[in-house]
């Protein structure tokens, strides 16, 4: 709302395209002649940046400035970095650069359905999460019975598994082999 503030003073509603026209007036001025600088203009511009970023009290503006600022600056290295991975010059607006991620994303994604459609043979959308959901239940069984082949076979990796399960039969055969030549 905007009821009173500071001795009874009607609270001003200053938009921020207002407030950064007002400062640059103000800073104009104020080079010319430190004096100039109204109270009231300050007061309000302190009071709407309290208002927009919750500050409670006018000395804690200065610290959460310092956090807006840091923010900006955090947002605005990101956006870079985004620009530099997609390939974009520096100058490109926010919303080109969201459409070029966008499209990325979509393209990254029918790169995945198609490739999960073939794996499985499944065209429709909706198998194909039926099918990896069905996978996904049975993953901590599957799971829990590799390890314990693993264990048995003393192999670190599934894919020692078939190697050694290999070894193991060969050995088994040759044992029965020279089991039966013995008893003959």
């Amino acid at each position: 709302g905007g009821g009173g503030g500071v001795g009874g003073e009607m609270m001003l509603h200053v938009s921020c395209a207002e407030m950064a026209q007002l400062l640059g007036e103000w800073l104009a001025k104020g080079r010319n002649n430190k004096k100039v600088a109204s109270t009231q203009a300050l007061v309000a511009m302190v009071r709407h940046f309290q208002q927009l970023f919750e500050v409670r009290c006018p000395e804690g503006v200065f610290a959460q400035m310092s956090r807006v600022h840091q923010r900006l600056e955090e947002q605005a290295n990101v956006l870079r970095h985004i620009r530099e991975l997609v390939q974009l010059e520096p100058s490109t607006p926010n919303r080109l650069l969201v459409r070029a991620v966008e499209g990325l994303a979509e393209q990254k994604t029918n790169e995945l359905m198609l490739q999960v459609r073939q794996r499985f043979g499944i065209s429709d959308p909706k198998a194909v999460l039926e099918r990896l959901e069905m996978c996904e239940d049975l993953s901590p069984s599957f799971q829990n019975i590799t390890s314990e082949v693993q264990n048995i076979l003393g192999v670190e990796s599934l894919d020692a598994i078939l190697p050694a399960l290999r070894l193991a039969l060969a050995q088994q055969q040759q044992q029965h082999q020279q089991q039966r030549q013995s008893l003959h």
